[in-house]
């Protein structure tokens, strides 16, 4: 949703040295192309269900790693549960008129907004805003960075990194 995960979440995983993946690039090479046109025609809950199978395989590995997984990933309580369990979870925190702006700017071609002018993406943006609000206040780790990400300082779709360590990480201050 446009939170800034994959360029957050490949900055997190340089910092600590560990491999990087995308659950929307992992989506795209299992379906062979975009994931606007499997959305479209297969429907939103053929794509949740891809990104839980896709989500649990990269748990399961269990080689340490950095995951950017989108926030309807992991609202289903299944999903964050496992998360949970096998990662550190961190929450990218925007508010929502800096994600309405950022949408505006380069996320409209994403599935759950296409074809929706400015009002139509702040209703959407609120709806999915309240929709995920519980699960989203799960996580260990929430972060709001003190300033928003710059192309120039990291490195977008959801506000996930899954973090996987050869040992569990506990706590500690979050990356600058």
């Amino acid at each position: 949703m446009c939170a800034g995960k994959t360029r957050v979440g490949r900055a997190l995983a340089d910092r600590l040295g560990l491999p990087f993946a995308d659950l929307d690039r992992m989506a795209e090479e299992r379906i062979g192309g975009p994931i606007v046109p499997f959305f479209t025609r297969q429907g939103e809950q053929a794509f949740r269900e891809l990104e839980s199978e896709l989500l649990h395989a990269w748990l399961a590995d269990g080689a340490p790693g950095v995951l950017a997984a989108g926030g309807g990933t992991l609202a289903d309580p299944v999903n964050m549960t496992a998360a949970l369990n096998a990662a550190t979870v961190v929450l990218l925190q925007v508010g929502e008129d800096e994600l309405v702006r950022r949408v505006m700017r380069a996320g409209r071609d994403r599935p759950l907004y296409l074809g929706l002018d400015e009002a139509g993406v702040r209703q959407r943006t609120r709806e999915l805003l309240e929709a995920r609000g519980p699960i989203m206040r799960t996580p260990r780790s929430p972060w709001t960075p003190r300033r928003p990400w710059r192309r120039s300082r990291a490195g977008s779709s959801s506000p996930w990194a899954l973090v996987r360590r050869a040992e569990p990480c506990r706590g500690g201050p979050a990356p600058r």
